[in-house]
Parts: structure tokens; sequence; C-alpha cells
């Protein structure tokens, strides 16, 4: 792969895509340029969208800070509800020993 673009299969990257549109390739070149520097790549253009570089670049950014809060949203279920068994555990047994107030 060449240092001035990126191809991304859309269907690999954003499971249940449904576009007609198969790749994108972030780009800043012009369609004729990209056809002359890498033209086994050019056959995709047809069936792609075409972005930026700096498109491409906020699409990653977007795309790791939804990652990263995905993960921070799953430790922290993970988290609360190792923390919460115990203290259920706890009333349930104290209510079993002293009774409901």
């Amino acid at each position: 792969m060449g240092k001035d673009y990126r191809i991304l299969d859309l269907r690999k990257e954003y499971p249940g895509y449904t576009g007609t549109e198969r790749w994108l390739i972030i780009t800043d070149l012009e369609e004729a340029e990209f056809a002359l520097k890498y033209p086994r790549e050019h056959c995709l253009w047809e069936d792609a969208v075409i972005i930026s570089s700096r498109a491409g670049n906020e699409l990653r950014r977007f795309k790791n800070n939804e990652m990263k809060h995905s993960r921070i949203r799953k430790n922290r279920r993970a988290w609360t509800d190792d923390r919460r068994r115990p203290i259920r555990e706890e009333i349930e047994m104290y209510e079993e020993e002293f009774g409901k107030d």
C-alpha cells in the first residue's frame, strides 16, 4: 500500500453496512494522478467512496474515541457488578441473621 492513500473495505470496517460502495479510499490525490501512480488500485475507484486524508484522520479519531468509551462502559459495568454482589450478599446475610427492619 502506498503512503499517498489508504483503502478500507467498508463491509469489514462497519458490520451491517448496506451501501452499494464497497471501498473507502482515503487520499488527497486527484483521480488522474491516482490512476497514474497506482494503476492496480485504481480499478477500485468506481466502487468507492473517496475522502481526503484530513477527513480520514477525523474518521479514525472518531472510531478510536468510540472504542475507548465502549471499553470504559464495559469496564465500569464489570466493576460495579463485582462491587454490588458482595454488598447484596452481606445485606441478605444481615437480614437473615437479624431480620428486616
